[in-house]
């Protein structure tokens, strides 16, 4: 961590107001574009298709997003640290929460206790 992650602040993005924010959103710090998931910012709709689920077809859509939602991205290894005024998101098919399955606060998306489908695709 470089101290230029985003706080966790959940209240701002989960009261009745703002409902309508997924946290793809969240992740990009933006609260004007609403209702988005990855490629969505060109009418893509891969979430709801098994070819969503690669890692490089998520990464292709939050390129495509990088350039119409004026963001930086570039993959980044697990124990990579990112430069000071950029943050590393790690980019997971599930709910999502700070906490896991058994209410541990998660440090390593990778291998935190998610017991479902999910799978994690890439930092």
């Amino acid at each position: 961590m470089n101290g230029s992650e985003l706080e966790y602040e959940p209240s701002l993005w989960n009261n009745s107001s703002l409902r309508s924010y997924k946290c793809y959103a969240y992740s990009l710090n933006t609260k004007g574009h609403g209702y988005i998931q990855p490629g969505q910012s060109e009418g893509h709709n891969y979430w709801n298709t098994p070819n969503y689920l690669t890692a490089s077809v998520l990464e292709s859509m939050v390129n495509i997003d990088s350039y119409h939602y004026n963001f930086g991205f570039e993959r980044i290894g697990k124990y990579q640290t990112c430069d000071i005024g950029y943050y590393k998101v790690a980019l997971v098919i599930d709910p999502v929460k700070n906490t896991d399955y058994v209410d541990s606060v998660i440090y390593d998306p990778e291998i935190c206790d998610r017991r479902s489908n999910a799978a994690f695709k890439l930092y």
